[in-house]
């Protein structure tokens, strides 16, 4: 299949606001029923909803643009081939899901967002986050996590704001009570690997559509400057992680008041609502990155980077990696390392990184390098492992990059008459997502 099958696009006018995917052949027919169902939500029409929602899941043609995507955007997730499939499995029955549902609720959400900025993706939220911060003056931030609200939130609950059929509702069902749609709040590797799910994105913004509505209710009621003014409060919202910016602070607080009375009023019990303001100055994290204003050449400019919580977290990982491989091959080390890496750094590919980047590079190196000359020379000559684990003069092929460098792990092994060789891979070959500033006539 051509690169062209898994491109998603969004059409943009009026009732055909839906996720298409191209190739005329394989995938006309998800396309086609994805706007029926659209325009059956539109006219209220449950009944075909549900029939066309049945005929999508049921679709030999469907389910092969699933798997090939899944399959694509997933293949290096695990280095354990059982786990991976298993996963993969239930990653391609929750797309066909989001497939299913989100024409439909498309309709219902759209409303929401024109005033509190609900984002599908990494880079969508950081583009957002990082043209409201702007360049003209620092402004106050309030970040709500609002994880504990979802995950109090009853499973039958959730179940009966989707009212779908039967079926669905037992696979979502199993689906939450084994914790495979959700990610948890850590920054590990595994949750960036779940983060980017969009049956996930679909059930928390369904879950939050009564708070959403509640503050958009809360601001009409305030001051109309709020909404309609250039220095109006911006709403960015993620998942489960919302924020709010505003260059006063006061206008914050009363908001955090407000979101405060609301939890208290609601009838799930929640121990803490993790709620805080910061100053753009100082910088506030948010999904692990740091966002921050600093002063350069007497402008400020918002910096969007990973966190230093992250950076650790990734080092510490490395780390327990290469400690439980002391007496392994290199080629087994390479297998375990490169997966972690590379979703890392796919995730973090947003913002001004390439230094930060370097810097990972450099501490992994050290790791990597100690682990070779500790384990495999310690009664031969060094210059003849380096030359075997790190080979000079070398180029190395990534993402369809070519790259030189002398001190690149790699790695062999044999399986029958076949030889397989692997090689490490390094953050800074990343391609940077760069952010821009969004220009006002």
């Amino acid at each position: 299949m051509s690169n062209q099958l898994l491109k998603l696009e969004t059409l943009p006018r009026g009732d055909d606001y839906l996720v298409r995917v191209y190739d005329s052949n394989i995938t006309k027919e998800l396309f086609q029923i994805q706007k029926r169902i659209y325009k059956a939500s539109l006219k209220e029409e449950h009944g075909r909803l549900k029939y066309l929602q049945k005929k999508l899941l049921s679709s030999r043609a469907v389910y092969s643009v699933a798997s090939t995507h899944t399959q694509q955007k997933h293949k290096y997730g695990f280095y354990d081939k059982e786990s991976h499939g298993e996963l993969l499995t239930q990653k391609i029955k929750q797309l066909l899901v989001y497939w299913a549902l989100e024409p439909e609720w498309r309709t219902r959400l759209k409303n929401n967002s024109s005033i509190i900025g609900q984002k599908e993706n990494i880079q969508e939220t950081f583009q957002s986050i990082y043209n409201v911060l702007g360049d003209k003056e620092p402004k106050y931030i309030l970040h709500s996590n609002l994880a504990e609200y979802c995950r109090e939130i009853s499973i039958e609950v959730i179940l009966q704001k989707l009212n779908t059929t039967p079926k669905l509702e037992n696979q979502i069902r199993y689906w939450l009570k084994n914790d495979l749609v959700f990610s948890s709040s850590s920054l590990s590797i595994e949750s960036m690997y779940k983060l980017e799910n969009p049956l996930s994105t679909l059930l928390i913004n369904i879950i939050l559509e009564d708070l959403k509505k509640a503050i958009i209710v809360w601001l009409q009621k305030q001051n109309h400057t709020l909404i309609t003014s250039e220095d109006r409060i911006q709403f960015i919202q993620y998942r489960d992680q919302m924020i709010a910016v505003h260059p006063e602070k006061e206008v914050l607080q009363n908001i955090n008041i407000f979101l405060s009375q609301w939890f208290n009023q609601s009838s799930i019990t929640l121990k803490n609502i993790d709620e805080k303001i910061t100053f753009s100055k100082a910088g506030f994290n948010f999904l692990g990155f740091t966002c921050i204003h600093l002063q350069k050449n007497r402008h400020l400019k918002p910096y969007i980077f990973p966190s230093k919580e992250s950076q650790i977290q990734l080092l510490k990982t490395v780390r327990s990696i290469i400690q439980e491989l002391k007496g392994s091959s290199s080629y087994s080390l390479i297998t375990r390392l490169v997966p972690k890496l590379r979703l890392w750094g796919n995730y973090f590919s947003v913002g001004q990184y390439s230094e930060i980047f370097s810097k990972m590079d450099y501490l992994i190196f050290q790791k990597i390098r100690a682990w070779v000359f500790r384990h495999h020379c310690q009664y031969a000559n060094k210059n003849y492992f380096k030359e075997k684990f790190f080979p000079l003069n070398c180029t190395w092929e990534f993402e369809g990059r070519l790259y030189k460098d002398n001190w690149i792990l790699i790695g062999e092994k044999k399986i029958g008459k076949k030889t397989y060789t692997a090689n490490m891979i390094k953050l800074s070959w990343f391609k940077t997502e760069k952010l821009y500033q969004k220009i006002k006539y």
